[in-house]
């Protein structure tokens, strides 16, 4: 080990030091990895917002091919209507609500209390929904100056597990065997 006067030991065998890894996380950063999970779980109701806005739109587009052959007109139409409006509506909430737009949270309050009704899956799927919504970490990533600290921090990125991913493949292939058993009527 060599030394210059009055200065500590020098040790070759350690680690060379960095500015980099010196620097603390910014307030930006720490905010933004505090809420990141808070984050993806609002991306994932919208995604849901997503799936169930394209839905409603190809139900009103497959009531809208087969008008032609009931006698009450006039209702079909209206149907189809409201359902192709309310699906778009939902349809387009749900991708605000994916890039955390502020209003986006309001006109899926008024969805998510309408779908409390649909006891019991809806009841909790809708409340846990309104959760994400309106707890502490939920206001401040709808809020105004949050989307700053998310321009500011486009490094941090959430990662999903594993396991999340099988659920999700296995809950979407349960649903496709569901489609395929009714369609073909086995």
């Amino acid at each position: 080990m060599t030394s210059n006067p009055g200065d500590a030991p020098v040790n070759p065998y350690a680690a060379p030091l960095s500015a980099v890894a010196d620097q603390a996380e910014t307030g930006a950063e720490a905010d933004r990895s505090l809420h990141l999970k808070h984050e993806a779980s609002i991306g994932s109701a919208g995604w849901l917002f997503v799936l169930v806005g394209a839905a409603l739109m190809l139900v009103a587009l497959a009531m809208m091919l087969t008008l032609g052959t009931t006698q009450s007109r006039i209702r079909d139409v209206v149907m189809v209507l409201l359902l192709g409006a309310i699906g778009a509506i939902q349809l387009v909430t749900g991708l605000a609500l994916r890039r955390l737009k502020v209003w986006s949270r309001g006109v899926a309050t008024v969805y998510c209390v309408l779908g409390l009704l649909a006891i019991p899956v809806g009841t909790l799927i809708n409340g846990f929904i309104l959760y994400l919504f309106f707890c502490a970490k939920g206001k401040r990533v709808f809020a105004p100056d949050y989307q700053e600290v998310i321009a500011a921090t486009p490094h941090l990125k959430y990662k999903t597990s594993l396991l999340v991913w099988i659920i999700g493949g296995l809950v979407l292939l349960l649903i496709g065997v569901a489609l395929l058993w009714a369609v073909l009527g086995v």
